[in-house]
């Protein structure tokens, strides 16, 4: 009976991905920030360390996008995601939307704003 327990434990153990295993299969479904993949590997269950070490990996192949104060990386994001909805022209309701959007990829609140009201000034 315990041989069996240890056989059976050893292979789910064998069968176990990594976060970087994980990461590449969640990127064949949409592009992610580093915000975002960090959130969801630590939502897997994945520890710190495994997490940073595939983030960095991912950063370094160009697999996904660091955030937080970017701005070329904003007006980028912004653009194609504007782009994507088939928005030419823009309402508040779009804006709203926009924002839920960069901040949930991880731009710093404050950018985010400072970028929409200059997106709002130039309408």
């Amino acid at each position: 009976m315990v041989k069996r327990y240890i056989l059976m434990n050893s292979k789910k153990s064998q069968n176990k991905k990594s976060a970087w295993e994980v990461a590449l299969k969640l990127l064949a479904g949409r592009d992610f920030s580093r915000a975002e993949m960090e959130a969801r590997l630590a939502r897997r269950g994945f520890d710190t360390q495994e997490i940073q070490q595939a983030v960095l990996k991912l950063l370094k192949y160009n697999y996904i996008v660091e955030t937080g104060n970017d701005k070329n990386a904003l007006r980028e994001m912004a653009e194609n995601y504007l782009e994507k909805k088939n928005i030419s022209k823009i309402e508040k309701k779009h804006l709203r939307a926009l924002e839920a959007f960069l901040v949930r990829k991880g731009f710093d609140d404050n950018l985010v704003n400072e970028f929409l009201e200059n997106l709002l000034d130039n309408l």
